[in-house]
């Protein structure tokens, strides 16, 4: 039999939402490096969170935006947006990768991203006068089927990553990439699906010539879009239509879904500031690997450079040159590190603050990261949790070390560390898994992951949620 539910259960089903989990992005990985987003949870409540490129949101409940505000504002990038004051440079071809918090099963839906070319700086951008063009877009996989397979499922099973391609030939430029999960639990009655809009400020490089028309965000969706108001509930799925309109020339519906080695992390460049660079990365099966940068630095403070971690570096720092307005600078890595691929990435900061803009050749998909737990003296009762996916750790890290009890401070390089789901103890549930309710299976786990209890929703479900 397949997975049934009737209307009726769908109801009850959809009062669950206060205590379902949501999520947000919590970091972007382009080539290796990652880049801190804004944090909804933790962000509004700091004196002076850092400069980054994703938009500032009013989601400290990690909610959602509701189809009945679909023609509003705040369905285009969050609820409340504001334009982040930085970006990401990014090379077009290249893959970005968004890491989200822990995204619950149950939250099934497509998965979108979009562009929208703010033709100049996007700091300062009014948000209804961008237009998004699609450049991929997931929804059912394999279909027809019964188990309910989506592209949110994918995300999961990718360590709730998702990796999306910058299309080659966009043109060059300031644009506002918009990614989207629309959860479809409870979007079989009028207003319940969920979406989940989050949006990057990123520059553009390369050499495409491509401006592709595109529609206001208010546009994009309608609320009784037969991708909005959809029954999943259903066997045989095979009739789900993903909203957003067409993907764009040189845009896929989805990449192939792995998770990208971070061997950097980096730091957004504000607005008004260039520095030109370029990287040159040569990799081979031998036993050493030699990277170069050389940057031009329009500025006469001091620069530093500084590479991903590796297992056995020298390095070399040449000032080539000097002038009045500009210093060259040269530096040059050899490492006993084996690669067959390019695993490098660079960092350019300037001591004033002085942005960069990168431009670097287009590195391979990484392999899968390899996380090490990071282990620590246990803090003392008074000292501040970081939230789950927060920082926890890294090189001039001041913030908090303690995670949740269901957490672990895990290193995922020297310069960040971050609080990722604890193992769950054999016969537990992981946190927001689900852990009874009406014709929950005898031998499923009915206790939780510690530092979580299970919370009825309704009679037929029940989910480990925060103690």
């Amino acid at each position: 039999m397949g997975n049934r539910k009737t209307p009726g259960l769908l109801a009850i089903l959809a009062s669950a939402v206060s205590v379902a989990a949501h999520g947000h992005v919590t970091n972007i990985v382009v080539n290796g490096v990652s880049y801190r987003n804004y944090i909804p949870v933790q962000d509004p409540y700091t004196n002076n969170p850092p400069l980054v490129a994703g938009w500032t949101i009013d989601q400290r409940d990690n909610g959602f935006v509701a189809p009945d505000a679909y023609n509003a504002p705040d369905i285009i990038c969050h609820r409340q947006a504001v334009s982040g004051k930085g970006r990401i440079t990014v090379a077009a071809g290249d893959t970005v990768q968004l890491q989200w918090t822990e995204w619950p099963d149950s939250h099934k839906g497509p998965v979108m991203d979009f562009l929208a070319n703010c033709n100049g700086p996007c700091n300062a951008i009014d948000k209804t006068a961008l237009k998004f063009f699609k450049i991929d877009g997931a929804g059912l996989i394999n279909p027809p089927q019964q188990t309910n397979q989506w592209a949110a499922t994918v995300l999961i099973n990718n360590g709730n990553a998702w990796s999306v391609r910058i299309p080659p030939n966009v043109a060059p430029g300031h644009y506002v990439l918009r990614h989207d999960i629309i959860a479809l639990h409870s979007a079989g009655q009028q207003n319940g699906a969920q979406s989940y809009p989050q949006c990057i400020n990123l520059e553009i490089t390369g050499s495409g010539t491509d401006n592709p028309a595109g529609v206001p965000g208010t546009a994009l969706y309608g609320a009784n879009d037969p991708g909005i108001l959809y029954n999943i509930y259903r066997d045989n799925l095979n009739d789900y239509v993903i909203p957003g309109g067409a993907i764009i020339s040189g845009g896929v519906s989805m990449l192939p879904q792995s998770r990208i080695q971070i061997t950097a992390s980096g730091s957004a460049t504000p607005y008004g500031t260039t520095i030109r660079a370029s990287s040159v990365i040569t990799a081979s099966a031998s036993a050493s690997t030699s990277s170069s940068v050389t940057a031009v630095v329009s500025s006469r403070s001091s620069s530093t450079i500084s590479f991903g971690n590796s297992t056995s570096d020298t390095t070399t720092l040449i000032q080539t040159s000097t002038t009045a307005a500009t210093t060259t600078i040269t530096l040059t890595r050899t490492s006993s590190t084996s690669s067959s691929s390019p695993s490098s990435s660079s960092k350019i900061s300037t001591s004033n603050n002085s942005p960069t803009s990168a431009t670097r050749t287009p590195s391979q998909t990484p392999s899968p990261t390899t996380f090490q737990t990071m282990t620590t003296t246990a803090p003392s009762a008074g000292e501040p949790t970081q939230n789950l996916y927060g920082q926890c750790g890294g090189m001039n890290y001041a913030g908090p070390t303690r995670c949740p009890d269901y957490a672990t401070c895990t290193t995922i390089n020297p310069y960040y560390a971050q609080c990722s789901p604890a193992p769950v103890p054999a016969g537990a549930q992981s946190l927001y898994g689900q852990c009874g309710g009406i014709n929950w299976p005898a031998e499923s786990p009915t206790s939780c992951v510690p530092g979580a209890t299970c919370k009825t929703a309704n009679p037929y479900y029940a989910q480990c949620t925060p103690a």
